[in-house]
């Protein structure tokens, strides 16, 4: 495909990103009510911004769906020009499952017999071109096919907090028959995952038909399939949002790789062809960050803010207050400050920061 930098003109293309998550890894930047994905835990713009306009780069504004919840829809709004019918919303945060069948219902009822693309508020992308074209390529894929198509990118490390995707028989140019899945492997499996090759790091971005979505719902999880034709019965009438609660007070939380993906027969994933990571956790933003000669990463949202550092190296110093920060000779160190908490961890427990995320 030759349209690397233009947008798609056809109707039924959709763009659905998830933005409902509440980082709670990244806390006390990111919060339940101002999430990583809301505030700017990267750069000036947040990355549901970002991630947006990544997204426009390649569909009509009429054409992306952001998917949220109750409790960030006013942020949401704030951040967005979004008119109503480009938004879904979930009463609850309850994984990927729950939102992906949910957005593939309303698609279907907005955008019949469309092509959708879903994708992420909180991804770290190096080359938006090469983002631009693994897209397009996917889109390709999929409209030859009845199958869903994951892209993946080559690992650049053996990251434990990752899921991965194992290639099996080439079938396009930089399109594999999807062997198998692993999720969250220990650093050995992970290690050994990535010498070998034959494995990507799971992006999270699926491009499929919506009715072949619809199809792999019913065939994966009918009681999932039924409340979604149940829904579809209410939208817009004055039942749909008590229904909605209903249905997700029953739902266990559930990734849909887990749920739906790993019962499918056939699956195929986009090797693509730029370095991506998930901003989960504080060790993600001190390796993307810009290091000084001491490794030591310093973001500050107030540019008064005093950080002195005196032989200490490696270390992320990250502040949204103007309180001076002083930093003696340690090492390997993740601190945050923000008006309403501080956070000190070794950087290898960034992990554990959900432990305490309030």
């Amino acid at each position: 495909m030759n349209q690397q930098n233009n947008m798609l003109d056809a109707q039924n293309k959709v763009a659905v990103i998830f933005a409902g998550g509440s980082g709670k890894r990244l806390w006390p930047l990111s919060t339940a009510n101002s999430p990583k994905q809301i505030n700017q835990t990267l750069s000036k713009k947040s990355m549901l911004v970002e991630a947006y306009n990544r997204a426009l780069r390649l569909f009509d504004k009429k054409n992306i769906i952001v998917v949220t919840t109750a409790q960030l829809l006013k942020a949401t709004r704030k951040l967005l020009p979004l008119d109503d019918k480009n938004l879904i919303v979930q009463p609850k945060n309850a994984d990927t499952a729950s939102a992906m069948c949910l957005a593939a219902m309303y698609i279907e009822t907005l955008f019949p017999d469309s092509i959708a693309v879903f994708m992420y508020s909180d991804h770290y992308i190096n080359d938006e071109q090469k983002f631009d074209q693994a897209i397009l390529d996917a889109i390709e894929a999929v409209q030859n096919r009845d199958q869903m198509m994951i892209v993946g990118t080559r690992p650049s490390f053996a990251n434990t907090g990752f899921g991965y995707i194992k290639m099996g028989k080439m079938s396009d140019h930089n399109v594999y028959k999807v062997d198998s899945f692993k999720e969250k492997p220990s650093h050995a499996v992970a290690q050994r995952m990535v010498n070998s090759g034959n494995w990507l790091w799971n992006t999270g971005i699926k491009v499929w038909r919506i009715a072949t979505l619809l199809k792999a719902i019913k065939m994966a999880d009918p009681k999932m399939y039924d409340m979604l034709l149940d829904l579809r019965t209410e939208i817009g009438g004055s039942n749909y949002w008590s229904k909605l609660e209903c249905y997700y007070n029953e739902l266990d939380a559930a990734s849909f790789e887990s749920v739906i993906a790993t019962k499918l027969p056939q699956l195929y994933v986009l090797r693509a062809n730029y370095a991506w990571d998930d901003v989960g956790d504080w060790l993600t933003i001190y390796k993307l960050g810009k290091k000084n000669k001491a490794g030591n990463v310093i973001k500050t949202l107030l540019p008064e803010t005093e950080i002195k550092i005196l032989d200490s190296k490696n270390s992320l110093v990250m502040s949204t207050t103007n309180q001076k920060i002083v930093l003696i000779e340690v090492e390997d160190l993740m601190i945050v400050q923000t008006k309403a908490a501080l956070l000190v961890c070794k950087s290898q427990t960034t992990p554990r920061v959900k432990e305490v995320a309030e």
